[in-house]
């Protein structure tokens, strides 16, 4: 308000002409997806060391009665081994799958899997 009581009206904000970056249509990838793609970036073994060890003991006390020992690199190997061998266990066990026109992998799929990579003898 002035002083000769006249009301001053606000000036409207004019927005200035920034230029914004055009929006990017964003691409939603499904969780599985990116689970998938997190698990084939990393080196890490998925087993944890203690269960896996623990495992190897169990079945080794069956087989003899005898206990052994084992290196710690022997069972670092012996765990890399089985994960490459599970994970392209399952990667073949999912071709079947897919082949078969299914996302759910079942247990004739990994037999199929064992069958045609001839595993057990």
């Amino acid at each position: 308000i002035k002083k000769s009581g006249k009301r001053i009206r606000p000036t409207p904000i004019v927005q200035s002409k920034i230029r914004q970056a055009p929006q990017r249509a964003s691409h939603r990838i499904p969780k599985s997806i990116r689970e998938i793609i997190a698990y084939q970036k990393s080196t890490h073994l998925l087993v944890p060391h203690r269960p896996f060890t623990r495992l190897v003991r169990e079945i080794v006390n069956e087989i003899k009665c005898d206990t052994y020992r084992f290196q710690l690199t022997a069972l670092l190997a012996l765990h890399e081994a089985a994960e490459a061998f599970l994970v392209r266990l399952f990667e073949d066990a999912n071709l079947c799958a897919t082949h078969a026109k299914r996302v759910t992998l079942m247990k004739k799929d990994i037999d199929l899997a064992v069958k045609i990579r001839n595993y057990t003898k």
